[in-house]
């Protein structure tokens, strides 16, 4: 990660993996995946190729996080707007990573 990268973080990002489902405007959902990383501010989601919305537009995360950062306990659903902000298919396989922001900041409160 570049300096300028590490400045522009406002939230610790976590290693942390739970399921997402993202939905569109019209109520349908558009791809299924999972976190690589998440923070209070966005998220990196693994989903399979041909599914990511567009670059810059605006979809419903549905998301169920661990209530502890080591990835047990309960977990808790949470719903959020989420503007894509950048794509990346990954090497040697059929998943693209998805960078997104949370339009309003979460209260993961992972403990």
């Amino acid at each position: 990660m570049s300096a300028d990268s590490a400045e522009r973080r406002n939230y610790v990002r976590l290693a942390l993996t739970c399921a997402v489902e993202l939905i569109d405007a019209t109520n349908q959902a558009v791809a299924h995946g999972r976190t690589i990383n998440i923070s209070n501010g966005g998220a990196l989601v693994r989903i399979p190729i041909g599914s990511a919305p567009s670059l810059g537009s605006v979809v419903e995360m549905k998301m169920h996080v661990p209530h502890s950062r080591d990835g047990t306990g309960p977990t808790r659903e949470f719903s959020a707007q989420v503007r894509i902000l950048r794509c990346e298919q990954e090497a040697d396989s059929d998943n693209t990573a998805v960078a997104m922001q949370f339009l309003e900041p979460l209260e993961l409160g992972l403990q």
